[in-house]
């Protein structure tokens, strides 16, 4: 999403972003089967996904490098009061209103994001070509896709070493090699290799990884276990 908002404008692809995810919860909320439920979150995750990444790409084009440390820790605070927040209005929505309204609430929101931003952000940003690596992230997405499904179906709705916990280790492992070949081919790679041989990019990575170990974990984890 970001390298397509280079190419054919950012704000076209915010704004899309910001369709993609009013459209997504207003089906999840309208959905009547977990299998609907998981398709249209899946519509909302990939709206979401492309707020996150046109949120920051823009704050490159309309703001200075001297002020983007400033937006970029605003955007950051934001984050952690939203994940302090959101649980509680989802949990006041649900108590008072239904789990509908999980959704429903972001749908008054959106519209109004939509249209200021069709109103003060710059039509003309700054555009530069790029080569997408479709097959790289395409692959590193599924590694990824794989990867979680043995952890979270393994153990429970299969045995750690079934042969399809086992198979999902497999081909998550495969489809990880198969993602380094393409990115050391890949004109423009997803993740460029080069990076882990550098010690501040591993570091950091590290340190990243473990907070959002201990972090996505406490805030999936804490709220069903309170409630149960």
């Amino acid at each position: 999403m970001g390298k397509l908002g280079d190419q054919f404008g950012r704000k076209f692809f915010f704004q899309a972003a910001i369709v993609i995810f009013v459209v997504g919860s207003a089906l999840s909320g309208f959905s009547h089967t977990m299998t609907e439920l998981i398709i249209f979150r899946a519509v909302q995750g990939l709206g979401g996904g492309g707020l996150m990444v046109g949120a920051q790409t823009i704050i490159g084009d309309v703001v200075s490098p001297r002020e983007r440390g400033r937006y970029s820790g605003l955007f950051g605070a934001m984050f952690g009061v939203a994940t302090v927040i959101g649980p509680l209005i989802g949990g006041l929505c649900v108590t008072y209103l239904t789990w509908r309204w999980v959704f429903y609430i972001n749908l008054p929101f959106g519209i109004l994001a939509l249209f200021v931003t069709g109103a003060v952000l710059p039509g003309s940003l700054r555009r530069v070509h790029h080569a997408i690596d479709y097959l790289g992230t395409l692959t590193l997405s599924g590694a990824a896709t794989l990867f979680i499904l043995f952890a979270s179906l393994g153990g429970i709705s299969w045995s750690w070493g079934s042969d399809k916990s086992v198979a999902l280790v497999v081909a998550g492992v495969v489809a990880t090699l198969l993602f380094l070949f393409v990115e050391h081919r890949a004109k423009e790679p997803v993740i460029p290799l080069k990076l882990f041989r550098e010690r501040v990019f591993n570091a950091a990575s590290s340190i990243g990884f473990v907070m959002g170990f201990a972090m996505f974990g406490a805030l999936t984890f804490l709220p069903i276990s309170c409630r149960t």
